[in-house]
């Protein structure tokens, strides 16, 4: 029952784990605004509390808007919780596995 997560990294070379971890517990986040996260995510990072990395004043505004209206900010990350949730789910991957593998050639085993 986090308050807010904080995430504050100028530079990351994935999407980060936290910000999957914040949201599907329904957790404000307030992160900077990274190219990992906005390209991975489009215009639904809009729905996001992102600052400009190492702007302290910017940052500091939106974890105030993150503590004074927590449900506000929550409904408006669910969007992306619930795209998140989706693209990763395992129904849909093996779903899409099963579909690529229906047009492979058969697998023979070596003698």
């Amino acid at each position: 029952n986090a308050a807010a997560l904080c995430l504050t990294s100028t530079l990351e070379g994935n999407m980060p784990p936290q910000v999957l971890e914040a949201l599907s517990f329904g957790t404000p986040l307030v992160a900077t605004r990274l190219p990992t996260i906005t390209e991975a995510l489009g215009e639904l990072s809009d729905q996001l509390l992102l600052c400009t990395p190492l702007d302290l004043q910017e940052f500091t505004a939106a974890l105030h808007v993150a503590l004074s209206c927590r449900q506000w900010v929550v409904d408006r990350q669910a969007a992306v919780a619930r795209f998140l949730q989706e693209r990763s789910s395992p129904k849909k991957f093996y779903g899409q596995l099963r579909l690529a593998l229906e047009g492979a050639p058969a697998l023979t085993q070596a003698a």
